[in-house]
């Protein structure tokens, strides 16, 4: 059995028990450190998925960003901050690879999608995404986004860190997430509901 301390995933207790952990990893408990390894492994591993589309070279940032945590942990200022602390140095070796090996393939946006008109009201619950679609759906379309929108949306809905720790992560303010993430939730209803009028076969002129 692991020694290694279990951390309550309930949302009443989480942040705490990360906390706690967290403060064992500044003291230099190897016991701590597994368990915050154990905790954040894959998610920030499917982060770093999303960024570079290619799982050996995530696999090999997510291991240089664990090197460089290990390395640096006395940086890190405020425990409860841990979350956006670890996916920043995932961001960093994820840029330090495309620089060294090549970015990841822009790809289009899809047809009328700068031009077609949602409802702003629907953008409205911020505390999931599961309402838009099914998981399946929602992973598979990560894949089709813009890297910018995808890398935000991952960020928020799929890694649950808050506006301010996806600013932190990213670099930006506050006001810029909340305006980037408007406009990526766009994009996502347009990959999973298409427009009919940008996909309608357009008639022939009489003449």
């Amino acid at each position: 059995m692991s020694h290694s301390d279990p951390i309550d995933h309930s949302s009443k207790t989480r942040h705490a028990s990360l906390e706690a952990i967290t403060l064992r990893c500044l003291a230099g408990d190897p016991q701590a450190w597994a368990s915050l390894v154990e905790h954040f492994e894959r998610p920030l591993y499917y982060y770093a998925c999303r960024l570079l589309s290619d799982r050996d070279r995530a696999l090999g940032a997510l291991q240089d960003a664990w090197v460089r945590a290990f390395e640096s942990v006395h940086t890190l200022r405020d425990a409860k901050r841990v979350a956006p602390w670890l996916y920043t140095l995932v961001r960093r070796s994820v840029q330090a690879e495309m620089g060294h090996r090549g970015r990841r393939p822009e790809v289009a946006l899809p047809m009328g999608a700068e031009d077609a008109e949602l409802d702003p009201a629907e953008d409205a619950p911020e505390d999931g995404i599961d309402p838009w679609h099914d998981t399946e759906a929602l992973h598979a379309a990560l894949l089709i986004l813009s890297p910018a929108s995808a890398e935000i949306l991952t960020l928020f809905f799929l890694q649950d860190l808050t506006q301010s720790g996806v600013a932190e992560v990213l670099g930006i303010p506050v006001g810029t997430v909340k305006s980037r993430l408007y406009h990526a939730k766009r994009e996502l209803r347009l990959v999973l509901r298409p427009d009919p009028r940008s996909t309608a076969p357009k008639e022939r002129s009489s003449r």
